[in-house]
């Protein structure tokens, strides 16, 4: 038979379905940025000074190419390195500053062989980051990595995304190879900005969690577990805790590629069962998307109560909206139908009365209803106009009958006296 669906149960529904919403949506986001970057890399490599081969090779920041890449740094504010190899897998140039300005050392990656890098054989051969309904192609991606040379120069955990696309010369021909390393933040960024989102509707038990292709914990937001809002990475969870693993329910069902929402699932690091709405990221304009999951979940108790509030606003906003529009549907009835029953009054009264043309409607409002009682006057102004006119006329008239009258009676008098 059908299912009998309780208040509590579509109120628990409501709440899931609202953070299944909020999953597509940060994933759409996350999507879009990764659709940015994936450009990024092959709009550098562009750059004519690459062409120079002059410049290869040379380090400091007089270098053209060290000086653009630089610039590339600091107006993105999410790049760690620029890498510019040749084909072979020795180093051409590389950034010297990070995004503020900062000297950092590189310098050490001109003694660097790249030639081993997969990044580095899958742009030479093509293998680039795309699938059947991708139009936009040409980038290899390394959707989460630990980059050694990060850690060295930044003193960091390392967590970076790679971008990577070969640069061509004039005949078509691959010279070089451009690598950009993303910083995982700007990823987290998206999420803990969506956090304050929902913190701001109350519910400060949200936990947003990004996985990767097999359920591993990219971006781990849960400020009421960590005491902070703040980016906080945990080493031991980063890249390593499994959730799939751990059993989650909806970790086990987005990384199988489902979109959708738990009205109940157990949160075992905080022991409390909470609401889940989950979806993968599914691309944006041609571009693919990354192999990433995002969770929502936020507990029970405070899903219920936010739903339960949002519910109230609701009533109170349609009633109130009712009320508001029962009043002014009244008052805008009797603003129209006041003065048209006036004109009626004044039309019957001229009809069926003495037919006082000297009546006027009091024309006080520049609207429709003003525009009617202004022509209406003007209208019962020509009519009176004409009447009196042709009073006048007949006044004339009956005023020529009598003279031609008199006329008459004097000259039947002298004919007689003939």
């Amino acid at each position: 038979g059908a299912v009998v669906w309780t208040t509590a149960t579509r109120m628990e529904r409501g709440a899931a379905e609202e953070f299944e919403t909020v999953a597509i949506n940060i994933a759409d986001k996350i999507d879009r940025c990764m659709f940015e970057r994936y450009g990024d890399v092959q709009a550098f490599g562009v750059n004519q000074i690459v062409q120079n081969k002059d410049n290869w090779y040379k380090t400091g920041d007089e270098n053209p190419i060290v000086a653009a890449m630089n610039k590339y740094v600091e107006l993105y504010g999410i790049y760690y390195l620029t890498i510019l190899v040749d084909t072979d897998g020795k180093l051409i140039s590389v950034n010297t500053k990070d995004a503020k300005k900062a000297a950092i050392d590189t310098a050490y990656l001109y003694q660097h062989d790249f030639s081993k890098e997969a990044w580095l054989a899958d742009a030479k051969a093509g293998k680039f980051h795309a699938n059947k309904e991708s139009t936009i192609t040409g980038t290899v991606v390394e959707p989460f990595y630990v980059d050694e040379e990060v850690k060295k120069v930044y003193r960091d955990e390392g967590y970076a995304i790679g971008f990577t696309a070969p640069v061509f010369n004039d005949k078509g021909e691959i010279i070089a190879v451009w690598k950009n390393v993303a910083q995982l933040g700007v990823v987290e960024e998206i999420v803990f900005s969506s956090f304050k989102d929902l913190k701001g509707r109350g519910l400060t038990s949200a936990t947003l969690t990004l996985l990767d292709a097999k359920g591993n914990v990219l971006v781990d937001c849960c400020p009421i577990a960590k005491g902070s809002e703040e980016i906080v990475r945990d080493t031991n969870v980063i890249g390593k805790l499994n959730l799939v693993e751990g059993k989650v329910e909806a970790a086990e069902r987005v990384v199988a590629g489902e979109t959708g929402a738990i009205t109940s699932c157990l949160n075992s690091r905080r022991k409390v069962f909470q609401c889940a709405g989950f979806a993968p990221l599914r691309g944006v304009l041609g571009f693919s998307g990354m192999p990433w999951k995002m969770m929502v979940r936020v507990d029970r108790s405070q899903a219920f109560v936010s739903q339960a509030g949002l519910k109230s606003t609701w009533l109170y906003t349609a009633l109130t909206a009712t009320v508001v529009i029962c009043f002014a549907s009244y008052f805008l009835g009797r603003s129209i139908a006041a003065p048209i029953q006036r004109t009626v009054n004044v039309l019957k009264d001229i009809a069926e009365g003495e037919g006082d043309l000297t009546r006027r409607l009091e024309a006080t409002t520049t609207d429709e209803i003003g525009e009617l009682a202004k022509w209406f006057n003007q209208f019962v102004s020509r009519i009176e106009g004409v009447v009196g006119q042709i009073a006048g006329n007949a006044g004339s008239l009956t005023k020529a009958a009598g003279e031609l009258s008199q006329t008459a009676t004097d000259l039947s008098k002298g004919t007689n006296v003939s």
